[in-house]
């Protein structure tokens, strides 16, 4: 890829201030956790809704950014140098992430999620996962969703070889997708994109449950190794072990 092609650096410093290098533009975004300073070079007008997503993802995935952060469009169009519709733009499509959420009179802010509702999410998926696995046992040992699976774990493992926490986020859920899909069962798939959203912002919000980079790409090898055995008491046993609603951090509950 070409330098122009390659998405930009982007720096982040919390504290009160940061240094502004020549030629960059700076953003600073209000936090309860303090300032996110964040650079990048100047950018293309075609690019810059793009680049704001980029932006105001990394910073909310990185937590620098806490939930229910105001996200004021005046402030933002401003520091990022983009029209009120690129910004716009570019909330709506974090929105549809789930990790920005707007109301009425209040605006959009950085979207919030409930320690109990994503513990009731994972004793649901105790029961449903495997459910989905056994049932596409064969699609997903021998089809097209196999191969869907072995991307997924190996996209896991390189995020966790470049320590890039946003990529392992999207590799993790990925898998997890990918199970859902290989059953051809829209309702089963609707329901885990109903969770998707508040999923992937916990998994920003709670790393130290999740473990290592390493660790969470492992135990997805290892996820996947069992389906490959076709084994179904072992999958039921590994998806009891791999899903564990109780282990919800206090921190996250009162944090």
């Amino acid at each position: 890829m070409s330098p122009e092609g390659r998405r930009p650096r982007i720096w982040l410093d919390v504290g009160p201030s940061s240094p502004d290098p020549a030629g960059i533009v700076a953003v600073c975004l209000q936090s309860t956790m303090g300032t996110a300073m964040v650079t990048l070079p100047p950018m293309p007008a075609h690019t810059r809704a793009d680049q704001a997503i980029a932006i105001l993802r990394d910073v909310i995935l990185s937590g620098s950014l806490a939930p229910g952060t105001p996200l004021r469009e005046t402030q933002l169009s401003q520091e990022l140098a983009i029209s009120r519709g690129s910004l716009r733009e570019a909330l709506q499509r974090l929105e549809e992430e789930g990790l920005v959420q707007r109301q009425a009179f209040r605006g959009s802010y950085v979207a919030e999620v409930s320690a109990d509702t994503v513990t009731q999410i994972e004793q649901l998926r105790t029961v449903l996962e495997p459910y989905a696995a056994i049932t596409a046992l064969d699609e997903l040992r021998h089809g097209e969703g196999h191969q869907a699976l072995i991307d997924a774990v190996e996209a896991l493992e390189k995020a966790a070889q470049a320590e890039d926490a946003a990529q392992s986020i999207d590799a993790h859920l990925a898998v997890h997708r990918a199970i859902y899909a290989a059953t051809q069962n829209q309702v089963l798939l609707d329901i885990w994109t109903s969770w998707q959203n508040q999923m992937r912002l916990f998994m920003a919000l709670d790393h130290r449950r999740l473990g290592s980079l390493t660790d969470i790409a492992t135990s997805h090898r290892t996820l996947l190794t069992v389906i490959e055995s076709g084994d179904k008491r072992a999958i039921r046993r590994e998806f009891a072990r791999h899903i564990q609603p109780e282990a919800v951090t206090e921190d996250f509950r009162t944090g």
